[in-house]
């Protein structure tokens, strides 16, 4: 999704909602189209990839159904529980917090490769 656990506000007219201030109508019902479209490709894909394709004979296509509904409810849960991270914010956490558990994360696997 282009929303708020991966963009970024950049501008002032960014907070209320970006691009979508700009657009009314048809065009903004097509950038919506679009980005659901997208969710539920992806909600597919990841529902095959990470919970295996249908399995139960007569019924699978339920099977998969019920687990995009899962992936999309997910992604729509996680978009409308996280915050909007200001460009600072997001470059502390990478310098101060990610950037050092990478590092042990290298040297952990440096190590372990060793043994």
């Amino acid at each position: 999704t282009n929303r708020t656990p991966f963009d970024l506000l950049e501008h002032e007219a960014e907070v209320v909602s970006g691009y979508a201030t700009e657009y009314s109508g048809m065009r903004w019902g097509m950038f919506f189209i679009g980005e659901y479209a997208n969710m539920i490709t992806v909600a597919i894909i990841a529902s095959i990839v990470f919970l295996g394709g249908y399995s139960v004979e007569g019924i699978g296509w339920l099977f998969i159904i019920l687990k995009v509904a899962f992936f999309f409810f997910l992604m729509l849960w996680v978009r409308a529980a996280w915050p909007h991270i200001r460009p600072d914010q997001l470059m502390w956490l990478c310098w101060k917090v990610l950037m050092p558990i990478a590092m042990i994360n290298i040297v952990i696997t440096g190590i372990v490769m060793m043994i």
